[in-house]
């Protein structure tokens, strides 16, 4: 074996790079990742923009056709590109390899971690069938599991929340979602990755990846058919893709992702016969938390970001607004407010802006409320009928509201100084094309993508949860809530940590409160139901002890 060299010899010049990138070289958001191409390019991607920051260049060797991150070890590898048979180690500060190790001739296309396994898909030579490999990373032995059955498999990816490992076909034809058989080698094909704006079929993928928000990523190639070297988000059930943005790079031959996977992203959702519950947003599934049967709730829900204490309007016009026990969705507390039907809430720089109308299908005005005293204070009309919900982007700074009603769903561009509605895109369903009619809500989640939900008498998949994409209206359906209709969403991300019941204390009342909900409490296809306090889907004894570590918690 060819021992790991040492580019010590590279000198001051190295050291300074080293020094200029570790600014950037930590990933500063959940949702970042390593991306490559085959001029020894390494970058960080930021899963939102699309945008690139170069790290560093290896200008000694021909990298890399595939990357991938250990995350026990903290280790990036990368393959050389044009068959060189060297697994490199990068520095993941300035991008430059510190050492390699040889295998068979022949190239590695996809490479991912699973279950401290290092799995590669590897080709003898150009365009030849792929098997599956384990590699030895300290010594560059490749141990065959089995053919894929598919010519170059590009990329590797694994599913946190399923175990389910994807791959993707490489080359100029279509690309295609596969599954692989990590016990055979044998790749399952599914479907094609179809760009959702143009219906056109992308080829010449570079590699896949999971980022820790959940969400599958694909980037493209040099000589991709649309948008060499975009970042794009994939549906794994159906292989529609989202392009999000250009990295930089000219072609894009890998992706791993930096950070420990977060889980699903969640929201909180509600309808309006009193229901309030936890949404999975990988799959759409729904847990009950409770439901308030002495209110007419709810229209919209809000959760305070500073606080994390829960908001609910009456429906029908009634003119209360609630503050909601989080744990088991019964009103705490209510305070009336002016003649209003508020049914958009979001909350932006500690103020609850709603969106108001005084009757059935009457125009809206936008109004700060105090949801302390139910005082509220007109900013001005929308200019449009009733708006039915509010998501901040954080990123582009941006208040959106969707329009309600029988019409087609606009998405809107709220100004938050004169109230003002501008309408932006339809919302159209990305597979069959048909305009959405009575979305609910929407809602940003915690990982950066925006969500919608469809209300009782939608015209497509009425109480199913939907991504929006902003720019475009294109909206890709989830999956089902188990609810009848959706008319709240709201982000619970700063809701009490270890408080089970929802009264904003963590003590012997919340290890009750998830003692009763052991076992009989399990949470089918959405973490975070009732007793769930940890959100790993299961009410059991590591939730007694995530209580108990929190003990005596008062939160605001």
């Amino acid at each position: 074996m060819k021992p790991l060299l040492d580019f010590q010899k590279r000198g001051a010049g190295v050291a300074l790079a080293i020094l200029a990138s570790a600014v950037i070289a930590a990933p500063t958001s959940a949702a970042n990742l390593y991306g490559s191409d085959s001029n020894g390019n390494l970058v960080l991607i930021n899963t939102t923009t699309g945008m690139g920051t170069l790290i560093g260049t290896e200008p000694m060797f021909p990298l890399s056709t595939e990357i991938e991150y250990d995350l026990a070890s903290g280790t990036l590898y990368s393959e050389e590109h044009s068959g060189g048979p060297m697994l490199h180690t990068i520095s993941t500060l300035s991008g430059l390899s510190v050492g390699f190790v040889p295998h068979v001739p022949g190239s590695m296309n996809g490479l991912e971690y699973v279950g401290g396994i290092l799995y590669a898909t590897y080709i003898p030579a150009s365009m030849a069938p792929s098997t599956l490999e384990i590699v030895n990373t300290a010594t560059g032995v490749l141990t065959a599991i089995g053919p894929t059955g598919f010519g170059p498999i590009s990329g590797l990816a694994e599913d946190p929340s399923t175990g389910t490992v994807y791959g993707v076909t490489a080359g100029g034809a279509p690309g295609i979602l596969l599954t692989m058989n990590l016990a055979s080698g044998a790749a399952i094909a599914g479907p094609a990755v179809i760009d959702s704006a143009s219906g056109n079929v992308i080829t010449h993928i570079g590699s896949i990846e999971f980022a820790s928000d959940g969400v599958l990523y694909g980037g493209t190639g040099i000589n991709a058919n649309i948008n060499p070297g975009w970042l794009f988000s994939i549906n794994p059930l159906n292989g529609l893709a989202t392009f999000i943005g250009p990295t930089g790079l000219m072609g894009i031959t890998g992706l791993t992702n930096p950070t420990q996977p977060a889980g699903p992203t969640q929201l909180i959702g509600s309808d309006q016969f009193g229901s309030l519950f936890r949404i999975n947003t990988a799959t759409g599934a729904a847990g009950l938390i409770g439901t308030e049967f002495n209110f007419p709730l709810s229209t919209e829900i809000e959760v305070n970001p500073a606080t994390g204490k829960l908001f609910s309007e009456e429906t029908n016009g009634n003119l209360n607004i609630h503050f909601m026990n989080a744990g088991n969705g019964l009103s705490a507390s209510f305070v009336m407010h002016p003649p209003a039907a508020l049914a958009g809430m979001e909350y932006f720089g500690g103020l609850l802006y709603a969106t108001n109308h005084p009757g059935p299908g009457g125009p809206s005005t936008l109004e700060i409320i105090d949801p302390n005293t139910g005082m509220m204070m007109a900013i001005g009309p929308t200019g449009m009928g009733p708006i039915s919900g509010l998501a901040y982007d954080n990123t582009m700074q941006q208040m959106y509201g969707v329009s309600a009603g029988g019409t087609p769903a606009i998405l809107l561009f709220m100004n938050l100084a004169t109230g003002m509605a501008m309408p932006g895109p339809i919302l159209f369903d990305s597979v069959t094309g048909i305009q959405l009619v009575h979305v609910g809500s929407i809602e940003y989640g915690a990982n950066g993508v925006l969500y919608g939900g469809m209300g009782l008498n939608a015209n497509i998949n009425p109480g199913w949860l939907f991504s929006i994409n902003p720019m475009s209206g294109a909206c890709m359906f989830i999956g089902p809530t188990g609810f009848q209709s959706i008319t709240g969403l709201a982000d619970p991300t700063s809701t009490c940590t270890g408080d089970a019941n929802g009264d904003r204390i963590v003590d012997v009342n919340d290890i009750s409160y998830v003692l009763f909900r052991l076992i009989t409490s399990p949470c089918p296809g959405a973490p975070g139901c009732p007793g769930d306090v940890n959100l790993d889907g299961l009410v059991d004894v590591n939730d007694i002890s995530y209580v108990l570590f929190r003990l005596g918690k008062v939160c605001p």
